[in-house]
Order: structure tokens, then C-alpha cells, then sequence
């Protein structure tokens, strides 16, 4: 019944998100408090709808929502946005809170007329809904966009070819992408160059610096330094990762430039090994890759990364009939590999 009780709210809020508009202002920013201490900024268009671009969680504790104000009474309208600078609060509930049968039945009783009114979803039809899931998507995407990038290897034996990478951190001017060892692999510093996305925009950067490469875990990382303010990656918390969940694929395959596909994951976390010394944990995802998509990004619903695309396989053959399974890189495997490397 605690169960019912939470959807039943959260569904609330939801919806009354939708049921005012707000003009258009310029950019506003967004800070999100967590027991106290600031959890993370964001930068939003003004009264324009927006979501979280990150996901919260707590040991023993269930996210309860954002609300306007410290006491939880006012949750957040998202879909009405904000026209100045907001500050939000994160509710938490604690998993083993119990909600009596008959306090619940009380509650269900007593706000009836509101829940009826809810059901018929304040007038908003099953193509407005729609839309607003598909906008929440795009902007999602567009957050991610420019912690993508496009690998060239622009000398040296492997002149040609490439991948790409995630900007996963920021020190002072210098930047630090995760790609696939298998990108880096027979290379020195200077024969990569960067490319940087930007919606219909892109600016190369060279000066790029080979920081470290394993084999073992098909993992490796460079580095370039500019004073263009560029953003870092958010990553997933690796128990969150489930069988079923949306993810998207965004790289640079073959002679595509910082494109995107979707998928779900087929199986959360297997370890996966060869012959040749890789052995690490990685995820089975739908999401259509192919030779250019190694090192990119494998992210959420939420713009998190979970992964680091690395590969694919069987090759389809006739004898077979196999099809293409594919793989990223655990976020587990990555945080661990990139712990103490800069």
C-alpha cells in the first residue's frame, strides 16, 4: 500500500506540472540541496521545461521528489519551468517507513475529488503527453552533446582512423576523455585530434596528450587543454544499472559525425573475457553501434553514463545466423580504472 501511496503523489506532481505556461526568459540557474549541501547547478532556459540532469540516491532511502521549499510541501512544477534563478530541495523516505491500511484508506477517501481530477489528467491530451516526453528527451541528449567527442588519428601508422571519447573530467584548463584502448592502441600524443559538438557547430582541438591505455579492461585516456568552458559527463551510480532500462549509443561511427541511437539493456553486468588479457565487466545493450562508436558514450534516461562503448559481436554470418550483440564497459569498471590516473 506504501507503494500505491508514493505513485499516487508522485503522479500528482507530475501532471499539475503541466497546467501553466511560462514566458520565455533568458538562461536561469537551477540549484539542487540534498540533506543540507548543495548536490549540483544547472543551467536552464528560463520558463521552458526542463528535468534534473542528474539522478540522486541514498542508502536505504527512496527519492520523494524536488520541492520549492525546505518543509516538502510545494513540490517542483518542472513542465512550467522557472523565469529566475530557483533553488530545489530533494525529499528523502526511508524504505522501511510503513503507511497503514487504514491511514492510506483516510488519505484516498479525503482527496478523492483531487485524484479524480488528476486521473483525467488536467485536460492534457495523449499527444501533449507525448510531446512533453519527447522534449524532455531532446534536452537530455543536447545536455550530453558536448561531453562527447570525435577521435582522429591524424598520424602515425593508424592515420585514418579514430573514435570516440567522454570528457569525464575538468582540472583548471584541462580536460580528460575516456576512450577505448583499442583507439589509442599504436599511437604517441601528437596524432589525435578532438572534435567538440555543439548542436550544428563543432571546433577541433589538437595538443592532445596520451595520459594512460589498458588493455585489460579495453580502457585509456587523453587529455588537452583549452580555456573554452566545456561540460563534464555525469556518471551513473553502477546499482542503479537494471535489466530492461533505456540507454542511448552517442559517437562518431564510420563517416557519421555526433550522432545518437537507443536501445535497452539486455543484461546489466557480465564479465566478459579474451585470450588476448581483456577481462572486465560489461553491459549488454541494443543500442546500435559500429567502428567509429568505440569509446563513446553509452548513457541513461537521465543523460548519466553507464558505459564506455567498446565493441560488438558475433559478426553476422550465415552459418550462424547470429546477430550483433553489444557491449560497453561497466561504470564500475570505469571508475575504478580511472581512479588516481590524473
Amino acid at each position: 500500500m506504501k507503494k500505491v501511496f508514493l505513485m499516487v503523489v508522485a503522479f500528482a506532481a507530475m501532471v499539475l506540472a503541466g497546467c501553466s505556461e511560462a514566458p520565455l526568459l533568458s538562461k536561469v540557474n537551477i540549484t539542487y540541496i540534498s540533506e543540507g549541501m548543495i548536490a549540483f547547478e544547472q543551467e536552464v532556459d528560463g520558463g521552458k521545461f526542463f528535468l534534473p540532469e542528474q539522478k540522486l540516491s541514498k542508502e536505504n532511502y527512496a527519492f520523494g521528489g524536488w520541492y520549492l521549499d525546505s518543509e516538502f510541501i510545494y513540490p517542483m512544477a518542472f513542465n512550467s519551468g522557472s523565469q529566475s534563478d530557483l533553488t530545489l530541495y530533494a525529499k528523502w523516505i526511508e524504505n522501511d517507513t510503513e503507511i497503514s491500511d487504514e491511514y492510506l484508506t483516510e488519505w484516498l477517501t479525503n482527496n478523492a475529488e483531487l485524484i479524480n481530477s488528476l486521473v483525467d489528467l488536467q485536460g492534457l491530451s495523449a499527444s501533449e503527453i507525448l510531446h512533453l516526453v519527447d522534449q524532455g528527451q531532446q534536452q537530455m541528449i543536447a545536455s550530453v552533446n558536448r561531453s562527447v567527442v570525435m577521435i582522429d588519428i591524424v598520424g602515425g601508422p593508424w592515420e585514418g582512423s579514430g573514435g570516440s571519447g567522454v570528457i569525464y573530467q575538468k582540472i583548471d584548463n584541462t580536460y580528460y576523455v575516456l576512450t577505448n584502448h583499442h583507439v589509442t592502441e599504436g599511437t604517441i600524443s601528437s596524432n589525435f585530434r578532438i572534435t567538440v559538438f555543439n548542436g550544428s557547430t563543432k571546433k577541433m582541438y589538437s595538443g592532445v596528450t596520451k595520459v594512460h591505455e589498458l588493455l585489460g579492461k579495453e580502457l585509456a585516456i587523453l587529455k588537452f587543454t583549452t580555456t573554452d568552458q566545456l561540460p563534464v559527463i555525469t556518471m551513473a551510480n553502477g546499482s542503479d544499472i537494471k535489466k530492461g532500462q533505456f540507454v542511448y549509443a552517442v559517437g562518431s561511427p564510420v563517416w557519421f559525425e555526433d550522432i545518437v541511437t537507443q536501445g535497452v539493456i539486455s543484461y546489466a553486468k557480465l564479465n566478459d573475457y579474451t585470450e588476448d588479457g581483456f577481462d572486465a565487466w560489461v553491459i549488454m545493450h541494443t543500442a546500435p553501434i559500429n567502428p567509429g562508436n568505440s569509446g563513446g558514450a553509452l548513457i541513461n534516461a537521465y543523460g548519466q553514463l553507464v558505459g564506455i562503448n567498446a565493441y560488438s559481436y558475433p559478426m553476422y554470418d550465415e552459418e550462424t545466423d547470429l546477430q550483433l550483440y553489444n557491449f560497453a564497459i561497466h561504470i564500475d569498471e570505469v571508475k575504478t580504472y580511472i581512479n588516481g590516473k590524473v
